[in-house]
């Protein structure tokens, strides 16, 4: 039996590229999503990764969502859907693309679930805002690593929920799960939003010398930043010298704190260092 998607679907006879796997599929698919998932068939001798890798360029185009719910048809007919990679590629794809009770009714009929599923369950209602779900999710969890705290902990901060992000994170560190770039660059970020706790800027800092993070930029500036909302300048300048790299975010908040601070001579020499100055940088001078 085949399942129709318009005028412009054909039969398309799907034969298993691996020699492993005795599977043929009779599927009516559109020629576009025939394309798509010829596009990604890089490995003769995998169809996983061909389905995996369809439905990942699929997951970066809204436009492309119906080629997926056929991708999606032709997983449940080849019995894939109790593939724990592809499964996952599902729930990501739906999540993604703004579907997520799509994506939560594949999770919730999956027999397998490791922990790539949850986490990509918890960032789909994190990136839409959902985050009574999220926060549902993140309690649900059998196992939360670096990526589950650091999903949740982005979605508070965005949201404007700064104490509830460090709350959170004050959980991971006693939880014993180490945290990563991304989860200190927010944390940091949160604490500069929430008056009487700007006084942890060393603890931060020296947290992040640590975990050996402070090298990338984005924790570097975030950490300059508190420095100067914590009225600290002369250490927020030090760690804008040592920063190994810089870009405009880094010299701009900079600036801005000898401002703020009333330092103008401060500021206007470090203006002249700016290697491009762009209309921010102008404007704060």
């Amino acid at each position: 039996m085949s399942i129709g998607y318009g005028p412009k679907c054909l039969p398309f006879y799907f034969h298993s590229f691996s020699t492993h796997i005795n599977f043929k599929c009779f599927c009516t698919i559109s020629p576009p999503t025939i394309q798509i998932l010829l596009r990604n068939a890089n490995k003769p001798n995998s169809l996983e990764f061909s389905l995996v890798s369809a439905l990942k360029s699929i997951s970066s185009s809204p436009s492309l969502v119906s080629h997926g719910q056929q991708l999606h048809c032709l997983i449940l007919k080849s019995g894939f859907n109790s593939n724990v990679f592809i499964q996952n590629s599902l729930i990501s794809m739906y999540s993604k693309n703004g579907l997520l009770s799509c994506a939560k009714a594949i999770f919730d009929l999956s027999r397998k679930l490791d922990a790539a599923s949850w986490n990509i369950m918890l960032a789909g209602y994190v990136r839409y805002g959902r985050l009574r779900d999220a926060n549902e999710m993140f309690v649900k969890m059998p196992l939360r690593n670096c990526v589950s705290y650091t999903t949740m902990i982005m979605g508070l901060a965005q949201n404007e929920y700064y104490q509830d992000a460090i709350g959170l994170f004050r959980e991971m560190r006693f939880s014993g799960v180490i945290p990563g770039e991304v989860t200190m660059a927010t944390v940091i970020s949160a604490y500069a939003r929430v008056d009487g706790v700007r006084r942890s800027s060393k603890f931060l800092h020296g947290l992040v010398l640590k975990l050996g993070l402070h090298a990338p930029v984005i924790v570097a500036t975030n950490l300059v930043h508190l420095y100067c909302m914590s009225s600290c300048l002369g250490l927020a300048r030090i760690l804008f010298d040592e920063m190994i790299e810089r870009n405009v975010v880094s010299w701009n908040v900079m600036l801005n704190g000898y401002v703020k601070g009333g330092l103008v001579d401060s500021a206007r020499e470090l203006f002249e260092g700016i290697p491009g100055k762009d209309v921010v940088s102008w404007y704060h001078n």
